[in-house]
């Protein structure tokens, strides 16, 4: 993936994360599949592991948002620190 591509998606997982309607319904979701998941009988095993892995799906979206973010992050301070040597390099060309 090349850095155009890990930036363009940071971004956009941010503006989801921190999008208000986006959070409301994660949490609203959270909050109805451990409501079901408490009015399980003790019988219904395989509902609530049904329920687990609803949560443990939630989860995952908001965990693979978050890498992306983290990977525009660092993508972004390497080219900070790239263009940062450059600037060096034009400063003193006999640096290495």
């Amino acid at each position: 993936m090349n850095t155009d591509e890990i930036l363009t998606r940071g971004r956009a997982a941010r503006e989801l994360l921190e999008n208000e309607t986006f959070a409301q319904v994660v949490n609203e979701l959270r909050d109805r599949v451990m409501q079901d998941w408490r009015n399980t009988s003790s019988g219904a095993a395989s509902l609530r592991e049904v329920h687990h892995a609803q949560v443990s799906a939630l989860d995952a979206i908001e965990g693979e948002l978050r890498s992306r973010v983290d990977a525009a992050k660092y993508e972004e301070a390497r080219i900070e620190k790239e263009a940062q040597r450059a600037s060096a390099r034009r400063l003193n060309p006999f640096r290495n």
